[in-house]
């Protein structure tokens, strides 16, 4: 999350940074402009996926987390 926003606000900087937007020209304004929108719907649509994306841990996972027997599964699988 922190390297989306981080990206998302490295974008931004650079976009309007004036010596850019100056050199961009009034054609160049619209391609910026359309950047920093797609960076701005794109940063929360990042941070949603990411979120989501986290495994999540079941029962199972904590109880093999938390088992004291470190011998083998074979049994268990049999």
């Amino acid at each position: 999350m922190a390297i989306s926003t981080l990206g998302t606000v490295g974008v931004w900087s650079a976009i309007t940074w004036k010596p850019i937007w100056i050199a961009a020209g009034p054609t160049g304004d619209i391609i910026l402009t359309v950047v920093l929108l797609f960076v701005s719907a794109a940063w929360p649509i990042s941070l949603v996926w990411i979120w989501f994306s986290k495994p999540r841990s079941t029962n199972a996972d904590r109880k093999a987390r938390t088992s004291s027997y470190s011998g083998s599964n074979r049994a268990n699988a049999a």
